[in-house]
């Protein structure tokens, strides 16, 4: 797996999380966790997806490993 591309998801899902935080009100101190979150995420599913797994296992268990994370 190419590294370029997984820095690439994960700044942009920890950009589109932290815009997300900023929709919702969230208070500026909690927006670097939302884009932390995000970018975990997205990284997690990016890793699954290189693996060969498909779309929806991939979500699942980035969104799942994020939830026991956090």
């Amino acid at each position: 797996m190419d590294l370029l591309p997984l820095l690439h998801n994960t700044v942009c899902g920890g950009l589109a999380a932290a815009g997300f935080g900023v929709l919702f009100n969230v208070s500026f101190r909690g927006l670097p966790w939302c884009a932390a979150s995000g970018a975990l995420a997205l990284a997690l599913r990016t890793i699954a997806l290189g693996a060969g797994w498909r779309l929806e296992a991939a979500s699942f268990v980035a969104a799942l490993l994020l939830g026991i994370v956090v």
